[in-house]
């Protein structure tokens, strides 16, 4: 080191980084290939008593020693803390897994279902838990007082066959779906409780849908519990029952119900107990369609979104006419169709809210069946109704509106 002579103290400074490698950050070090961290530091020393004369030259060694690194750093407000939960979907089973039964998995639908039927029973009921989206190809059979619950785990299941569950010549058979999406893909129904089986139940659960076919409901005193949605396209009923085949019965729509069809959503023409919650939704061409058994509106949302057209008496099924709800007398094999609506909104787009007809409506048709009337003890309407309310009862227009108390 070379220096100019003086009489002065003399102090050296030293300034320098401290670097430390590190793959996890962005920033290159000094030799720019190598990540990490650089913190840049400065020393100084007083060369107290130390003097130095012209014509020598010195040398000083410079020793660097570190006892500890000291990071100071400033951190502006964050302002008000939030926590935010994220639910990553996980799926623990491998892909050709598509279901569970008691812990056992299986590589097809079919399989587990058939293993899950075989082992359940009124008193020991079992659970297919589905893995992946999954089809089948042949109608899901159960049997007498077996009892099964499809739990959809939030996927889907089609259904390809003609029909997709099949409930045929059974007693006390149990259907439960929850928690995803049947599909039926095929060209009859997703669900068919036959006529030669009785005291089965199926349980559409809220958080379950039925999508693409009918459920239909015949034989003797079974039942539906619909909490849930089924909807269906093009001609295909949502739900039905069948005017010769379905001989007693209980179809409970209940008040997270949403029932949606490109034509008729319920046809009824049975004998069977029908009882709708407040809360369900039902929506089609013709909302609902009656033609016997017994049918108890406590409320719910009803819409006819059909073009009008004129009743036409139909001897194998139901013709929608634009209206939210039809009765129809028409001499069905069941007894005269008996309604009573206490509550709920019905509304049609393009006809009347309440539609009752008898066969003799239809002029290319001849008889003498009696209007079904006095059947509405509330509720409100698109369209004056004031011909079907029950006695005592009026119907008050407000605004396009019409309100029965």
């Amino acid at each position: 080191i070379y220096v100019i002579p003086t009489s002065s103290p003399v102090k050296i400074s030293m300034l320098y980084d401290i670097e430390t490698a590190d793959r996890r950050v962005g920033k290159y070090l000094s030799d720019g290939t190598t990540t990490g961290v650089r913190i840049a530091n400065e020393i100084s020393k007083n060369l107290d008593g130390l003097k130095f004369e012209a014509g020598k030259a010195y040398s000083i060694k410079i020793v660097v020693g570190l006892e500890s690194v000291k990071v100071t750093a400033e951190v502006e407000d964050w302002g008000e803390s939030s926590e935010t939960k994220i639910d990553m979907p996980y799926n623990p089973y491998a892909a050709t897994t598509q279901a569970i039964v008691g812990g056992q998995t299986y590589d097809t639908f079919a399989a587990a279902f058939a293993a899950a039927a075989a082992a359940s029973s009124a008193d020991a009921p079992q659970t297919i838990k589905l893995t992946n989206n999954t089809s089948v190809n042949d109608p899901l059979v159960i049997g007498s007082n077996q009892n099964v619950t499809i739990d959809l785990n939030g996927k889907q299941l089609a259904l390809n066959a003609e029909n997709g569950i099949l409930i045929d010549n059974v007693t006390g058979a149990t259907i439960n779906i929850t928690n995803g999406t049947v599909k039926a893909n095929g060209n009859n129904t997703a669900i068919n409780i036959r006529k030669t089986s009785s005291n089965c139940t199926v349980n559409i659960a809220s958080d379950a849908k039925v999508d693409g076919q009918s459920i239909l409901m015949q034989g003797a005193d079974n039942t539906l519990n619909i909490n849930g949605e089924v909807t269906t396209s093009g001609t295909d009923a949502a739900i039905m029952t069948n005017g010769s085949n379905t001989t007693g019965g209980t179809i409970n729509i209940g008040a997270t119900a949403k029932i949606t069809s490109d034509d008729i959503a319920m046809y009824l023409p049975g004998v069977q107990n029908v009882t709708i919650a407040e809360g369900a939704q039902v929506t089609g061409a013709t909302a609902i369609y009656v033609k016997s058994g017994s049918t108890t509106i406590n409320g719910g949302t009803f819409t006819g979104n059909g073009p009008e057209v004129a009743y036409a008496y139909w001897g194998n099924g139901g013709k929608a006419t634009g209206d939210a709800i039809v009765i129809d007398n028409c001499g069905y094999p069941g007894p005269v169709p008996s309604v009573q609506i206490n509550g709920g909104t019905f509304t049609s787009t393009n006809a009347d809210a309440v539609g009752s007809y008898v066969m003799q409506d239809d002029s290319a048709q001849t008889g003498s069946f009696v209007r079904v009337v006095g059947f509405i003890n509330g509720g409100t309407f698109s369209s004056d109704p004031s011909d079907y309310v029950a006695t005592g009862k009026s119907a008050t227009e407000t605004s396009g509106t019409w309100t029965v108390q």
